[in-house]
């Protein structure tokens, strides 16, 4: 494991800091502000000396070997004593042991909560510092439970809103009104008095900037990129993400749907990119409005993904598609509607989880070659949704504290 050196330059002299700066690589120099910085480095100019970074704070050694100890996951923390020796922290191990991973999914790190919690109460932080932390994880945790609703959990939505869905149609299931309603909660929530980073929200905002950017206004402005719905793309891969969490909670028939589901809705997408399908009104043939904003494929309200699945197959994507593919999910499909939550009493284990889940997303990166999805790629999407999904605790600390200026490092390649 590398290392990362201390040593507090606010009651030490230039001839020492020049002494430990000649010995130690990857060192941190504590000083008071960062006029304490220009004379350093106008003192010094050494021939020899390694580069190092400088912390700007006020704060006592022992809350910043603490901070560094939570923020340098990666390395060991070593404090330079005033016999320029290294002493190792005995805070390394155990912020090491605890943030081991660096970035968590939202369910990871739930499930460490406690685990965080204990690591703090072991530190023993100062209260210049132990507070700050303590909101921090506490803020994170509100948070997480947001991404647990969202991806899992209950409807954003309350009962009269829930009830007005039932007449939704094809298109006001790509309005994303959950996630519509869930921006609200995580803006209200940043809003309110928790101690997260700016960097922290703007990511999980940017995540809504994306679905707002594709949710279509109407049936004429759904968004075409490379040829393809991306709005489509987005609520696949959210799908994708739902039966993931399904799968590792052990909800086996849950997880089963939401991956059938998540194959459906890019498949859908995939019929308006072929040219085959549209969201219109459906008409019979005496012209009575039957469906209004369905989806059509040529022409036609086709019920099941039976239907939809026998018109992808002749399309000219469809050709290079590997045949143990097409034949798997075909099977799939029949499989599905014997499935002990549709028409029969079939149901699944892990094992046949794992290999539904392995199979579609083979298919999806095999049709999304032959589609030519350069600048709209799957993959690119699911990658947003896993960030957003992310928590980086060392990563937020670090960023809570030098947002809010009670420490700042200045990386210098001048010396």
């Amino acid at each position: 494991m590398s290392c990362v050196y201390l040593f507090d330059a606010r009651e030490s002299s230039i001839a020492e800091l020049y002494i430990v700066s000649t010995i130690y690589k990857d060192l941190h120099v504590i000083v008071k502000n960062f006029s304490e910085i220009e004379h350093i480095r106008s003192t010094l100019k050494l021939e020899g000396c390694n580069a190092f970074a400088f912390i700007t704070s006020d704060l006592e050694l022992s809350s910043l070997e603490i901070l560094y100890c939570l923020f340098e996951i990666s390395r060991d923390v070593y404090i330079i004593n005033e016999n320029s020796m290294p002493v190792l922290s005995e805070f390394s191990s155990i912020s090491n042991r605890c943030l081991e991973g660096e970035e968590l999914h939202f369910m990871e790190f739930l499930s460490c909560f406690t685990d965080f919690k204990e690591m703090i109460r072991r530190l023993n932080a100062p209260i210049e510092i132990g507070e700050v932390i303590i909101r921090c994880l506490n803020s994170l945790e509100n948070i997480a439970n947001l991404n647990m609703q969202l991806m899992y959990k209950g409807s954003f939505l309350n009962k009269a809103e829930i009830h007005n869905r039932e007449n939704d149609t094809c298109f006001d299931n790509i309005c994303l009104k959950e996630f519509v309603e869930g921006e609200k909660k995580y803006r209200e929530m940043f809003e309110s008095q928790i101690v997260i980073s700016e960097t922290f929200k703007i990511k999980k905002l940017d995540f809504f900037n994306l679905v707002n950017a594709v949710r279509p206004s109407n049936s004429n402005s759904i968004q075409l990129i490379n040829g393809y719905p991306v709005v489509y793309k987005l609520y696949s891969s959210y799908l994708f993400e739902c039966a993931k969490i399904k799968k590792n909670l052990g909800f086996i028939s849950s997880s089963f749907m939401y991956f059938f589901k998540y194959l459906e809705t890019y498949c859908d997408g995939f019929l308006i990119y072929a040219g085959l399908g549209e969201i219109n009104d459906y008409y019979n043939k005496k012209g009575e409005l039957k469906r209004p904003d369905a989806l059509l494929v040529n022409g036609s309200f086709i019920p099941g993904f039976g239907g939809k699945w026998a018109k992808i197959i002749n399309t000219s994507e469809f050709s290079n598609i590997p045949s143990n593919l097409t034949m798997y999910l075909e099977g799939l499909i029949n499989l599905r509607n014997n499935f002990i939550l549709t028409h029969g009493d079939v149901r699944f284990n892990l094992e046949i989880i794992e290999d539904i889940e392995l199979n579609i997303l083979q298919f999806i990166t095999a049709i999304e070659v032959e589609c030519n999805q350069v600048h709209n790629n799957w993959n690119v999407i699911i990658d947003k949704l896993i960030e957003f999904c992310s928590f980086n605790v060392s990563e937020e600390l670090k960023n809570v504290f030098t947002e809010n200026l009670l420490l700042t490092v200045t990386k210098d390649s001048t010396l």
